[in-house]
Parts: C-alpha cells; structure tokens; sequence
C-alpha cells in the first residue's frame, strides 16, 4: 500500500533572531527555565522605540504550512505584531520581560517559548 500526498507536518521550530540564546541544562537557572518549559530568551537594553523583529526557520523544510503563530500575554510595557512576511515584532514602551510562545499552524503541536528581557538602566 502507498500513500500519496502523505501530509508533512512541522516537527521543530528554529529560532532565527540575532542574539537568541538556548537555555542549557549546565546551570541550575537554564535547568529551571526548561522545567518550566522556556526554550531561550534574547536580552536588550531599552531605548525609546525599541523593536525586536522574531524570525524562524521551520523543520523539516518541506513541511506543508509553514505558517507560525506568535502569541504572548497582554501587557502595556509592549505591543506584538504579526507581520505578513511570517514575522512578528515587538515594540517595546519600557524595560520588562514578555514571553512568547510560538506554535506551527499546522495543529500538530511543534511550538517554543521564547523571553525577550529588555533592561531600562535609566531606573538606577
């Protein structure tokens, strides 16, 4: 029996952006944010009109929908937008930390967690 058009679903989610960062379990902080289900995070220093444009590269790369979704909590230190490239960006309004979460829109499940901490040194 052959399959034909058998579908091709999303099974990882790589994160692109420059200064991305994988939490490692070599240290008791990265073994704790994995536990808690936080794949990396991305650090900045906040400055008025501060944009952090999220970029990621889905596996395998015949998958059928490629498509991503971005979501994170509502907040208002920040703004997330959908950008129509398959993008998402982040205006920061303040120092803070917002965690997002990435997920494949093909349903099957691939997703990652990602913090954008954003320092305001202003305050010290």
């Amino acid at each position: 029996m052959q399959v034909y058009e058998e579908k091709v679903y999303v099974d990882e989610i790589v994160m692109l952006t420059e200064g991305y960062k994988p939490y490692t379990k070599d240290t008791a902080l990265g073994e704790s944010k994995l536990n808690e289900g936080i794949d990396g995070y991305i650090t900045k220093s906040f400055k008025e009109g501060l944009k952090v444009e999220l970029k990621c590269q889905v596996k395998p790369d015949n998958a059928d929908n490629k498509n991503l979704l971005f979501s994170c909590e509502a907040s208002d230190d920040y703004k997330l937008v959908m950008n129509s490239d398959g993008t998402a960006t982040i205006e920061f309004y303040k120092g803070c930390v917002a965690t997002l979460l990435i997920k494949s829109a093909d349903g099957k499940g691939a997703n990652m967690t990602v913090e954008i901490k954003v320092n305001d040194f202003i305050d010290l």
